[in-house]
């Protein structure tokens, strides 16, 4: 396993190569060091890059062990599970594999490792072990960031799609030969024009990922942004990095 701030430069690479790959739509993609620690610092310093301008869904205000195709959230979006997982922990529980993403919290989860990253909160949205999960935020938002819980640890590979033309990124190329279980991070993606959906691919039916504080907002200039960030970002990192 990488150390903490060596996991964090190859994430960094990872979003220089996707931007430069989806140059026409300026696309930036950013993922913090593993742990809850580095992907609240990784939450502070995008909610800081949109200022006032941004919305952000805890799903504290949802009913645990609901249900739905799509879930809708008033202040960011849409989730939708466009393709359903079969044969894992979710046969049986709540309304089914088929059913939608749901809410959970500790006591109706039937998966281990995913988790609430909302201080004082008790409940996150899971994928359900879609095969296809979708968000579609509101319009006109072009920066996105949440924390993603458990992905990857259970044999699954995932490809993220943004905007379906404007790039995709594969989560093999970040995280390599996969992941210890309970692992966190926080992504976040600016593009210069409106982003208006984020798609995850997974290759395993009985794998999937918890995601929490969902925040969309705008940023004036978005490539400059989201790079300076990306900087204070592996600055911190290098710090810890050399006083460890």
């Amino acid at each position: 396993m990488f150390s903490q701030f060596k996991s964090f430069a190859l994430c960094a690479v990872s979003a220089l190569l996707f931007a430069g790959a989806a140059q026409a739509a300026a696309v930036t993609f950013t993922v913090s060091a593993e742990g809850l620690l580095a992907s609240r610092a990784a939450e502070t310093a995008f909610l800081a890059s949109l200022g006032t301008h941004r919305s952000t869904e805890t799903f504290e205000g949802f009913v645990a062990g609901s249900q739905g195709k799509p879930l809708e959230s008033a202040s960011v979006g849409s989730f939708s599970m466009d393709w359903a997982g079969s044969g894992g922990a979710c046969v049986g529980k709540l309304g089914g594999c088929a059913a939608g993403a749901a809410i959970l919290n500790s006591t109706n989860s039937p998966f281990g490792g995913r988790f609430n990253t909302t201080p004082g909160g008790t409940r996150w949205l899971d994928s359900f072990d879609a095969r296809i999960f979708t968000f579609s935020p509101l319009d006109n938002v072009n920066s996105i960031g949440f924390f993603l819980t458990d992905a990857n640890d259970a044999g699954g590979r995932y490809d993220l799609e943004v905007n379906s033309d404007l790039g995709t990124i594969s989560f093999d190329d970040i995280f390599g030969g996969g992941l210890s279980n309970g692992r966190v991070f926080y992504l976040a993606f600016t593009s210069a024009s409106a982003i208006t959906g984020i798609t995850i691919f997974s290759n395993s039916s009985a794998d999937g990922f918890g995601i929490d504080n969902v925040t969309v907002g705008q940023v004036p200039e978005p490539g400059t942004v989201a790079l300076l960030g990306l900087g204070l970002l592996a600055a911190g990192a290098l710090r810890r990095h050399r006083a460890a």
